[in-house]
């Protein structure tokens, strides 16, 4: 074994790289997007019919 991954294992790595960069993609958007949805446990807030 020479440390590289086999060709069998590349598309698993792809798919990997893909996952985690579309989940930090969403993460900067819900930082950076400045909607009230995305800021976070602070913004939920009771709706009109409850108390």
């Amino acid at each position: 074994m020479d440390g590289k991954p086999t060709v069998k294992r590349m598309p698993a790595l792809w798919l990997d790289v893909a996952v985690k960069l579309s989940l930090v993609l969403l993460l900067a958007f819900g930082v950076f997007s400045g909607l009230d949805r995305f800021a976070g446990p602070a913004s939920i807030r009771p709706s009109a019919g409850t108390l």
